[in-house]
């Protein structure tokens, strides 16, 4: 497996840019962008930032990261990002759309072990996370009315049912925003409570300081004295400010008398996760999943095409794992 410093390894082998996936185009047309495309790297070149890490972990009494949290929340920043949110958004079969992207996807894999390895890595990094303002750039599509008018109980917003990600460099989301449809720039202001994991010391793509929320992630619309959202139009890009709730999913959990541990527990019980998620209301909370899941998340390197057949049927196991084999860590 290859240092940090080394050339990434194409799929199958050879230097031919046509065979590497991801294609990575919006990084290596540009010859100053080629360091950041994704490498291979040995768990042994983690050891340094995860001391550090563990070290931040024990000062708030939480037991360090171990192999699995690391390496799972790594194959997160990776293509696989885009199976296990397609499982959180489409189990529950509430979005046709979200349901036929998870069935094509992962072929009735529900990638439980990995989803929730990943969520407990998440869990214990949002303890040690600076709180900031974090970014999240999304292209060619706009926020329905319904999201910023106020419900029956008088909150404007939605929730997230796949992980989250989101960026401290605001010029990274703007970049993902950008399009000639124009896009939506989405500013999330954390709380004390409500934080999210910095897991950019981590990610295959450490330049996008990225930030990751666990699943079911309540996001509200911030508004003026008079009720009024706050958003503003910059260019081609709307930009709204959202406040986060980890606590939405804690509802969901405790209805269901499971442990707060981050939705991906649930996934421990799928027909119980499924059947949760069914009884929510139908109203604005799927329009975040929507609006991520149905047009893909913008990612530099990651969205630029399908995955390989071999990778989108791999693991028809049920519960299983076995499409992790293809992951590059």
């Amino acid at each position: 497996m290859n240092e940090g410093g080394a050339k990434p390894v194409a799929e199958g082998g050879g230097d031919d840019v046509s065979v590497w996936w991801p294609t990575e185009r919006s990084l290596r047309r540009d010859s100053s962008m080629i360091e950041r495309c994704r490498r291979p790297r040995s768990l042994q070149s983690f050891a340094a930032a995860r001391a550090s890490v563990d070290e931040r972990l024990a000062a708030v009494a939480t037991a360090p990261i171990t192999d699995g949290e690391l390496l799972t929340a790594r194959m997160y920043t990776g293509p696989m990002y885009e199976k296990y949110c397609a499982v959180l958004r489409g189990v529950a079969g509430r979005v046709p759309a979200l349901t036929r992207q998870f069935e094509t996807l992962c072929q009735g894999n529900t990638y439980r072990g990995t989803i929730q390895t990943i969520n407990g890595a998440l869990i214990k990094l949002a303890r040690i996370s600076t709180i900031s303002k974090l970014y999240r750039g999304v292209s060619g599509f706009g926020l329905p009315q319904a999201f910023l008018a106020p419900d029956e109980h008088g909150v404007r917003g939605g929730v997230e049912l796949g992980f989250l990600s989101a960026t401290m460099e605001r010029e990274v989301a703007v970049q993902y925003a950008a399009g000639d449809r124009g896009g939506l720039l989405l500013e999330i202001e954390q709380a004390m409570g409500d934080r999210g994991a910095d897991i950019s010391w981590l990610s295959q793509y450490p330049h996008e300081k990225e930030v990751c929320f666990p699943p079911v992630l309540g996001l509200e619309v911030v508004t003026h004295a008079d009720g009024v959202p706050v958003k503003r139009t910059e260019g081609a890009v709307v930009v709204i400010q959202l406040r986060p709730s980890t606590s939405r999913g804690s509802g969901i959990r405790n209805a269901m008398g499971g442990s707060d541990s981050g939705g991906a527990a649930l996934l421990s019980q799928p027909l119980s996760y499924r059947d949760a998620l069914r009884r929510l209301p139908s109203t604005s909370w799927q329009l975040l999943s929507l609006c991520y899941g149905a047009r893909g998340d913008r990612r530099s390197g990651r969205e630029e095409q399908p995955l390989p057949k071999q990778v989108a049927a791999s693991g028809k196991a049920t519960g299983g794992d076995s499409g992790r084999d293809i992951d590059t860590v």
